[in-house]
């Protein structure tokens, strides 16, 4: 499913260009965030079925999706990290580079902060980014970045925001840049997903408290056009 590729990819991005900023400068910090260790703590059994509760909730919205009508599903900060924790090495260890461990998500209302462990020369440091995270009111997906750290030391944001430029014109989705607030700002364009007459299209997307909420519908574009009074 296209839209979830597309969330996907940030994560994935965000986790790859925070080890990329850290390079020449990973010795610089050893300050593990607050949040960062209070998640990184939970218990690896428990985590690994909150992992198993995201896969099966993904399929189960893979399914609703397939037909015409709403839908919408939630995912926990702890069924994200149960994925981060045990499947993502497991069922995709080339995604991420060696060195990098134990990535992390923690959510807040519009917040997201993705951390990671970064080994390198034998010396370890967390790298952690924060970001406004929001659905705009032209159905864009915007990424406001707040801040770039190696422990306690601000990194520049420049390379995260080419690196996401690239992927997603891999994807051939219409992304863009701007400055709100101050911050550098991302806009993706979500996609408008089409599958035989079937099209599927993101109306609600929310960062709330431990959860992401996404909600949309999926249309049969053969009723759509077809005359009720014929």
């Amino acid at each position: 499913m296209k839209l979830l590729r597309i969330l996907t990819v940030i994560l994935a991005c965000m986790i790859l260009l925070l080890c990329g900023s850290l390079i020449g400068a990973y010795s610089a910090s050893q300050v593990e965030p607050e949040f960062y260790q209070q998640v990184i703590q939970e218990d690896p059994i428990k985590l690994e079925e909150a992992g198993d509760e995201l896969e099966a909730k993904t399929s189960a919205l893979a399914s609703l999706t397939d037909r015409p009508g709403t839908w919408q599903a939630s995912f926990t900060q702890r069924q994200i990290n149960g994925w981060l924790a045990s499947d993502l090495p497991e069922k995709h260890p080339d995604l991420l580079p060696k060195n990098i461990q134990d990535p992390r998500v923690v959510l807040a209302p519009d917040v997201v902060k993705v951390a990671c462990r970064m080994e390198q020369n034998g010396v370890s440091s967390v790298i952690w980014l924060e970001s406004e995270v929001f659905l705009t009111d032209e159905r864009e997906l915007a990424i406001r970045i707040r801040s770039l750290k190696a422990g306690a030391l601000p990194m520049p944001t420049s390379v995260l925001l080419e690196q996401l430029d690239q992927e997603f014109e891999k994807l051939s989705v219409s992304i863009r840049r701007i400055q709100s607030e101050g911050k550098q700002t991302l806009l993706i364009k979500l996609p408008r997903a089409k599958e035989g007459v079937f099209s599927r299209e993101i109306g609600q997307l929310e960062v709330r408290e431990e959860e992401v909420f996404i909600a949309g519908k999926t249309t049969d574009e053969n009723q759509e056009t077809t005359d009720p009074t014929e």
